[in-house]
């Protein structure tokens, strides 16, 4: 995903534009979970929070195993244990 490689090459507000328009276009594919959490991470206290919380309400129950670990994980690394507990 471009995210990803934006994400790596320290491109932060490029990955977030794209992510922007990827949530718009697909809110419920599990590949924007990880690019989430990294973004909730890296601006603690942004919008980004706000996009994490609607992305769990809306996709929890269709998270799969590995996903739902990776949500928990990162709802405490983002200082967000509510998400994290919702995931567990």
């Amino acid at each position: 995903m471009a995210v990803q490689a934006n994400l790596q090459v320290n491109r932060v507000e490029k990955a977030a534009t794209i992510l922007r328009r990827a949530l718009a276009q697909w809110p419920d594919d599990p590949r924007v979970l990880d690019p989430l959490l990294t973004l909730a991470n890296l601006r603690s206290g942004s919008d980004w929070d706000d996009q994490l919380a609607g992305y769990f309400e809306r996709n929890l129950q269709r998270l799969t195993p590995d996903d739902l670990n990776r949500a928990m994980e990162g709802g405490f690394r983002v200082m967000r244990p509510d998400l994290a507990w919702q995931a567990y």
